[in-house]
C-alpha cells in the first residue's frame, strides 16, 4: 500500500510563497502521484523545522529548498518523480519546452514590480556648460 507524502510549503504567504505552492501543486498534479501539499504560513512551524529564508518546501518534515521558487524541473527530481513522455516528447527539446511553459506562468506582465522603472532624467541639464557659453 503507498504511504501519502506530505509536502509544505513554508512562508508568511507572500507572492513568492504562492508561486512556489502553484508549482508544486502543478507538477504533483501532472504526476499524478499521491503527495499531500500544504500552505503553512505559521512562524512556529518554520522554527521548528529550522526554516531561515522563505519560500521553504518541507518534505515529510525535512527541509529541502529554502529561500527561492523552485523550477518544475527541480520539484520533480527532489520528489523523485520521473517526467510523464507526452506526444511532443518526439522533439528533441520536448521536456525543455514543457519547461518554459510550466515556468512562464510564473511572470505576469502586468505586474508592476515586474515593469521597468521609468526614465529618469538626468539632474543636470541636457545642454553642457560649453555649448551655453560659446561666443
Amino acid at each position: 500500500m503507498d504511504t501519502i507524502r506530505k509536502i509544505e510549503i513554508l512562508g508568511p504567504g507572500c507572492s513568492r510563497c504562492t508561486e512556489t505552492y502553484r508549482v508544486v501543486q502543478q507538477v504533483v498534479a501532472d504526476a499524478g502521484a499521491s503527495f499531500e501539499v500544504t500552505k503553512d504560513d505559521s512562524i512556529e512551524r518554520m522554527l521548528e523545522l529550522g526554516l531561515v529564508s522563505t519560500p521553504g518546501v518541507a518534505v515529510d518534515g525535512k527541509v529541502v529548498l529554502a529561500g527561492r521558487i523552485p523550477r518544475a524541473g527541480e520539484v520533480r527530481q527532489l520528489l523523485g518523480i520521473e517526467q510523464q513522455p507526452s506526444r511532443a516528447a518526439s522533439t528533441p527539446h520536448a521536456a525543455w519546452k514543457e519547461e518554459a511553459v510550466l515556468d512562464s506562468k510564473r511572470t505576469r506582465p502586468d505586474d508592476p514590480l515586474l515593469r521597468p522603472p521609468p526614465f529618469a532624467s538626468p539632474p543636470f541639464p541636457r545642454s553642457s556648460h560649453f555649448e551655453r557659453n560659446r561666443p
